[in-house]
């Protein structure tokens, strides 16, 4: 994975996605949901991210483990 602070980076499932001590900048939090999204799409399913009952409510976006969990919880 490549993040701010380089591509060497190890990302385990409790991994903050926000915040100062994640990986991640914001745009390249908004790439890996772009990303899930088209995996998605590719796979007959969808990931919506960006509607204003997930972004209200942004705790999927607190680890690996929890957006995976909604990108799961999306594509049964």
């Amino acid at each position: 994975m490549v993040s701010r602070y380089g591509s060497d980076t190890k990302v385990s499932a409790d991994t903050l996605l926000t915040g100062p001590s994640s990986p991640l900048d914001s745009l390249t939090l908004i790439q890996l949901c772009a990303w899930l999204e088209a995996q998605a799409f590719d796979a007959g399913g969808v990931f919506k991210w960006s509607t204003e009952d997930l972004m209200s409510n942004n705790s999927f976006f607190r680890t690996c483990e929890s957006i995976a969990a909604e990108y799961n919880a999306q594509n049964k």
